[in-house]
């Protein structure tokens, strides 16, 4: 028996509603074709938590660990909402970085694949004319950096009347890269009827104030904050002074089956002195930085989410809200003094219940940051091939430079005091 086309459609469009659990949530038949096509089965606890909500235009502040299908949560029913037939800008998504702007209007565009919703990035780094082009245009849901929304606003050739939904992504990132002047600015151009969504791993002072000011009566989704490390993430360190650690490094790599791995370092010069090291010894290997141009980025991002790379080494720059799919492993070349930073580097790995493993080289004067990071995310960071060895406490901080102990600024010298007077050798006896 030969089904027409209509018939097919129809078959396909029934098996997606009965099956997919998102179909409970009341979306758009379109919309759970796409979802089925990415792969989406059930929704993650944030996305039940958040969906409806948002469809009811209710603002939320939402904490959940990294990994949690945060970007679907809003981008599924932001989708939902906008009325195609209205070409104007009716959602306004800010996020701290350009690969985030990037990967999230990616998994816009496949949600509303069959929906007819435009999405579209503006960044620094990419060029204004396709900009101002995409907005003549016409854009619904609009991902953006805050420098740049700012410029087109001062343009003139970006509007905000229309704005339904305000989406604030990594908004303790934003305060950290000193955006939050910028947001608020943002935050105040906009001043028609519209909900606000704040999404932030950590709540300080200055986004609780944020939240009071432009947002009313907020709901709080608060998901998994008792462990804010994915249970199915191994953690483990090494024992490496920096002398040792490229080594170690290689060593390690030869004998783990590793997928794909970000390499973090502390710095961009690290960052390049390690790819140097590496770049013969191991192939399939790139580099990612802020130092970059962005269409360099970019294609470094797609060759390692197209798994063209094995081994990407990066700054902390790779470390927020990306997501990479077929990663494994996450090594800490450099342990990082910030445990918020570590909680975003290995989120990198074990995304969506996937296993993973974070691995540490740890010296001694980063003794004292992993016992403090292990506190932080109270999951025990064992030695590497041991299952019952933690960070032990350090016994004594580490010495910083001992050159201060014998420099004394300038402006401390007291005038009246003499400097010694040292006799030429011709001129003793």
């Amino acid at each position: 028996m030969h089904l027409d086309i209509e018939e097919k459609e129809k078959l396909e469009e029934d098996e997606v509603t009965d099956n997919d659990g998102f179909s409970k949530l009341g979306l758009r038949p379109e919309i759970l074709k796409s979802l089925e096509k990415m792969g989406y089965k059930e929704p993650s606890p944030i996305q039940k938590e958040t969906i409806p909500l948002i469809m009811e235009g209710k603002d939320i502040i939402g904490q959940a660990e990294t990994g949690s299908g945060k970007t679907a949560a809003c981008g599924i029913p932001i989708v939902h909402k906008v009325d195609v037939e209205n070409i104007e800008i009716q959602a306004l998504i800010l996020v701290p970085t350009r690969e985030l702007a990037v990967q999230y209007v990616e998994e816009l565009s496949k949600i509303s694949d069959k929906t007819g919703v435009r999405c579209f990035a503006i960044y620094g780094g990419f060029s204004m004319p396709v900009q101002l082009a995409k907005l003549r245009h016409g854009v619904h849901v609009l991902v953006g950096t805050p420098g740049r929304l700012i410029d087109h606003l001062y343009r003139g050739t970006l509007h905000l009347s229309s704005i339904k939904t305000f989406v604030i992504d990594e908004a303790d990132e934003m305060l950290d890269m000193g955006f939050f002047k910028d947001v608020e600015l943002l935050a105040d151009c906009i001043i028609g009827e519209h909900q606000t969504l704040l999404f932030s791993a950590t709540m300080p002072p200055p986004i609780k104030a944020l939240s009071e000011t432009y947002m009313t009566n907020p709901s709080h989704v608060v998901l998994n904050r008792s462990t804010v490390s994915p249970k199915s993430l191994k953690h483990c360190y090494i024992k490496s002074e920096e002398v040792d650690k490229t080594d170690q490094l290689i060593k390690l790599i030869q004998g783990a089956n590793i997928t794909q791995a970000i390499i973090f370092c502390k710095s961009r010069t690290r960052v390049m002195s390690l790819f140097e090291a590496l770049k013969k010894r191991l192939k399939e290997t790139d580099f990612l930085h802020g130092g970059l141009d962005q269409a360099i980025r970019n294609k470094v991002m797609e060759k390692f989410r197209a798994g063209k790379l094995k081994y990407l080494i990066a700054t902390d720059l790779a470390g927020r809200g990306l997501d990479f799919s077929g990663i494994s492993h996450v090594i800490n070349y450099n342990v990082p003094e910030n445990p918020e930073a570590y909680i975003h580097r290995t989120g990198r790995a074990a995304r969506q219940g996937r296993e993973g493993m974070a691995i540490s080289f740890m010296s001694f004067r980063e003794t004292e940051y992993l016992h403090n990071i292990q506190n932080r995310i109270k999951v025990n960071v064992n030695k590497f091939g041991s299952e019952n060895s933690p960070v032990p406490k350090p016994s004594r901080k580490p010495h910083s430079s001992r050159r201060k102990n014998h420099y004394t600024r300038p402006g401390q010298f007291d005038r009246k005091q003499k400097r010694p007077h040292h006799r030429h050798p011709s001129n003793e006896t």
